[in-house]
């Protein structure tokens, strides 16, 4: 996914390190579910809903990035912009939800 072109006079680089982190993110989630793809002899159905669930969060973070970046450098232009509660709160939750049943999986069995 290419960088789009900085819109903003922030000398830190705020939006581009934002993304950065996400990208970083997404990453760990295709990783994650390369791990969950090795369980599937093993655990079947449910290793393969782990691994639907943990691209699922993947693609959500893929498909918002250029929104979230726009956001950031309109909101340095401005000074002021919120915190992307929903974003993070959505990601922990999706975390939590997944390790959870990784650790269920595995003592279950």
């Amino acid at each position: 996914m290419s960088v789009p072109q900085a819109g903003h006079q922030d000398e830190g680089l705020q939006p581009e390190r934002t993304l950065l982190a996400w990208g970083r993110t997404l990453l760990a989630m295709l990783v994650a579910s390369l791990f969950f793809l090795r369980w599937m002899p093993h655990h079947g159905r449910f290793a393969g809903a782990l691994i639907a669930l943990t691209l699922m969060t993947a693609l959500a973070i893929w498909m918002s990035q250029r929104r979230r970046y726009r956001c950031r450098v309109e909101g340095i232009s401005r000074a002021c912009f919120p915190a992307d509660v929903t974003g993070v709160l959505g990601l922990g939750s999706m975390v939590t939800l997944i390790g959870g049943a990784a650790i269920w999986i595995t003592l279950m069995t």
